[in-house]
């Protein structure tokens, strides 16, 4: 069960979830996947999309960070400078070809560690819920994903409770 993910509309039994498992051992895959989860506590499915696999991952566990360490420490107290995203209008965009270069701009703005948290958080949904068979819109959730990780980055050594 993978409550946070689910809420979004992912399943817990999609390829590329963290800690996928399934019930039906019959396969001659599955009982590979088995003897991967044995060997390295995960299985290979993990790797076939780990840019998707990471999100999943972090966007849980950082839910997760929220709903408890908030109840135990300030997550006001520490403050950082992030880069935040801005999608650049149509008409400003820089185009090679027929594809833009980048779909958004990036700024710098001073917050808390909660309010960066719940822009990582803000970045991997766009980036979750992304449909695939859009690639100017995958571009984009790229670069949402992108500054997700840049800002988790940034945090990072202030992520305990």
């Amino acid at each position: 069960m993978h409550k946070y993910l689910n809420e979004l509309g992912i399943k817990s039994t999609d390829p590329c979830i963290f800690n996928t498992k399934d019930d039906d051992n019959k396969s001659e895959r599955l009982q590979r996947f088995e003897t991967e989860r044995m060997m390295h506590s995960f299985d290979s499915r993990e790797t076939w999309a780990l840019n998707f696999t990471s999100a999943t991952w972090l966007y849980e566990h950082l839910k997760c960070y929220l709903d408890n360490a908030d109840l135990v420490v300030n997550l006001n107290f520490y403050s950082f400078d992030i880069p935040v995203l801005e999608c650049i209008p149509y008409e400003d965009m820089a185009y090679q070809g027929e594809h833009a270069v980048c779909y958004c701009k990036e700024h710098t703005e001073h917050m808390t560690q909660k309010e960066a948290i719940k822009t990582i958080i803000k970045y991997l949904e766009k980036y979750l819920v992304t449909e695939e068979y859009n690639e100017q819109e995958l571009e984009k959730a790229l670069e949402y994903l992108s500054c997700a990780f840049k800002i988790y980055s940034i945090i990072i050594g202030a992520m305990w409770w």
